[in-house]
């Protein structure tokens, strides 16, 4: 919203141009600057307002609780897919320290949940030598959890916590 309002193009408008060049991006294919030129050329948003909007993300709190309290008996994953200018800034968060067993980043690997449909899941389960029905995948987009449910993950779409207790329950996650 502030970069689209900055732009002058409003929030859809600039989500939209966003949009068009974040693949390459997510899969680690070009680098912040480039990624910067790509959707704000012809705009008056500097490089370092950009990375300061991109990398801008909120912990929920309660989530952060119950991840806390999982971390005791479950081994916790992390696959993000996150801009490089994100990742740094996550990396550097006192809250997330030690947090994960594993974190999986797009840019990294050069795979995207969206994109490359079970190619990413195949490799964490092979990465943490887990199987499938032995897991739980949580993530806020649907189109994500139909390419771990192929390979047999339970998954549950995230929508507030009270709702995210309650499917890990049905899990015997507690």
């Amino acid at each position: 919203e502030v970069l689209g309002r900055r732009a002058g193009v409003g929030k859809e408008a600039f989500h939209a141009i966003l949009k068009s060049h974040e693949k390459e991006y997510l899969l680690g294919h070009c680098t912040t600057k480039d990624f910067w030129k790509k959707v704000c050329q012809n705009t008056d948003i500097s490089y370092d307002k950009f990375v300061r909007e991109i990398s801008a993300y909120e912990i929920n709190d309660n989530v952060l609780e119950l991840l806390r309290s999982l971390r005791k008996r479950y081994e916790l994953v992390l696959i993000t897919d996150n801009y490089d200018a994100l990742f740094h800034a996550m990396a550097h968060d006192r809250k997330l320290r030690g947090l994960f067993d594993y974190s999986f980043y797009s840019h990294q690997l050069h795979m995207v949940k969206m994109y490359d449909e079970e190619k990413i899941f195949r490799h964490v389960l092979k990465t943490i030598k887990a199987n499938a029905e032995d897991c739980v995948f949580i993530d806020d987009k649907k189109i994500n959890l139909a390419h771990a449910r192929k390979l047999g993950i339970h998954t549950i779409l995230f929508k507030d916590i009270r709702q995210l207790r309650k499917e890990l329950a049905s899990y015997s996650v507690r």
